[in-house]
């Protein structure tokens, strides 16, 4: 792995391409920045942004230069872009303070696109995943030195709980992957790399991305089937791996799991501890609040929001201290604060209405059917590991997606793109994609 990497040839795109997907990783509100006021509200540019511009100048030069997206790639990116528009177009209307809010998360959207650029001729994913594990060991570094002092609790890094759990998750995706499909030259490697994934996924402690791990597990068992690589050894490492993980979860999360508590008559510390922000009872309580602006607001939506405003939930506010009166006053959002999305999902319906969660489906239908293709691509002895990540990737996501709320300047964001993009990139197959174009010259 390490010498395929030596030879893979760092042309300036690829290599621009990663430093972004490093800077946009980074939280942004960590990087520094320079404030310009505009159209009413400020607007922070920080270097990810500017890496971002760069990106897509230089995407944009190589798709006139020549046909860089592949049919398949297309049917992924293209309901992308309408997704993103439609974003745009309801954060507009909400003021300039929710447009640029907007255009943070969709601007991330360039990863996607030089991804399909970078990897849809044939190239293997081999830098990005280098550049993934790479940056998921400095975060499990800086994780660990949080974690020393307070063993009992969740710790975001330098990303974020959610973020490095979904980072880590598509880390140890890579693992999962080899254990069907790689040889044994790179054996240690692999299960380092899989270790690296485990320590995020357990100090994130986001149950959402738990869920994703399985998830990812169960289409890389998938993929192997259709690939005729099933291994029984590989199945019972994969699953053993993952109880493991969970446990060490469910034992940093057992004070945020009152909900299930509750539903099951128990009587734990989980119910008399100090509530903690984050907690699963908070996450339904959002979720009805939700699905009170859904109904109210059907169609359209509110438009998007960064963090909705009370206008937007203050009528359903006390509905619902009524319909959760067990449940601690800070759950609740303030009257005199902010809605903050909980999760993607009903984020979407509440903010974009029926039109925008359509586009969403169309978006992520297409990005699920691109990464069954992906799996089911011809071998590629060059990337042998590269059919099974489409799949995990795509497939943690949905477990992703379902604990963590789509905001730019944010891992997730990021991770959301890729993932996309990979699919994209990846669903044609290694003959495919590089006979929709010239071959890449020799490294």
């Amino acid at each position: 792995m390490i010498a395929a990497l030596r030879r893979e040839r760092l042309d300036p795109l690829l290599g621009w391409f990663l430093v972004t997907t490093v800077l946009c990783c980074v939280r942004s509100r960590d990087l520094p920045g320079l404030s310009v006021s505009a159209a009413g509200t400020s607007v922070t540019v920080t270097p990810t942004d500017a890496a971002v511009a760069i990106l897509a100048v230089s995407c944009a030069v190589v798709i006139v230069r020549r046909d860089g997206l592949h049919r398949e790639a297309l049917r992924v990116l293209l309901p992308a872009a309408a997704f993103a528009a439609w974003l745009l177009a309801t954060a507009a209307v909400n003021g300039a303070g929710a447009f640029v809010a907007g255009t943070k998360f969709v601007e991330v959207a360039v990863l996607a696109v030089a991804a399909v650029l970078l990897f849809g001729h044939g190239r293997p994913l081999l830098p990005l995943l280098a550049t993934l594990v790479a940056l998921n060991v400095a975060a499990d570094a800086y994780g660990i030195r949080q974690f020393l002092p307070h063993p009992s609790a969740r710790h975001p890094s330098f990303l974020g709980e959610h973020d490095f759990a979904a980072l880590s998750t598509m880390t140890l995706t890579v693992w999962f992957a080899y254990t069907f499909a790689g040889t044994g030259r790179a054996r240690r490697l692999a299960f380092a790399t899989g270790v690296v994934g485990a320590i995020g996924v357990i100090l994130g402690a986001a149950l959402a991305s738990l869920i994703g791990v399985y998830l990812a597990l169960a289409a890389v068992v998938a993929t192997s089937l259709v690939r005729g690589q099933f291994r029984w050894k590989a199945l019972a490492a994969g699953g053993v791996a993952s109880l493991l993980i969970t446990g060490a979860v469910l034992e940093i999360r057992q004070n945020n799991l009152g909900f299930l508590q509750a539903w099951f008559g128990g009587n734990n510390q989980a119910q008399t501890s100090k509530p903690q922000p984050g907690a699963w009872s908070q996450r339904l309580i959002f979720a009805y609040m939700g699905g009170r602006i859904f109904l109210a607001h059907p169609v359209f939506g509110t438009g998007w929001y960064p963090e909705l405003p009370p206008k937007d939930y203050l009528r359903f506010l006390p509905d619902t201290q009524r319909k959760f009166p067990d449940q601690p006053p800070n759950y609740f959002p303030q009257p005199d604060g902010t809605f903050i999305p909980q999760m993607t999902y009903d984020q979407v319906l509440y903010e974009l209405g029926l039109v925008g969660a359509a586009l969403f489906v169309l978006m992520f239908g297409a990005g699920i059917r691109a990464s069954v293709l992906a799996g089911r691509a011809p071998p590629d002895p060059s990337a042998p590991l590269d059919a099974y990540l489409a799949p995990a990737w795509t497939a943690s996501l949905i477990g992703v997606l379902a604990g963590a709320a789509l905001f730019g300047g944010i891992a997730v964001a990021a991770v959301f793109w890729l993932t996309l993009g990979a699919a994209a990139a990846l669903a044609g197959g290694p003959s495919t994609r590089r006979g929709d174009a010239a071959p890449r010259p020799a490294s």
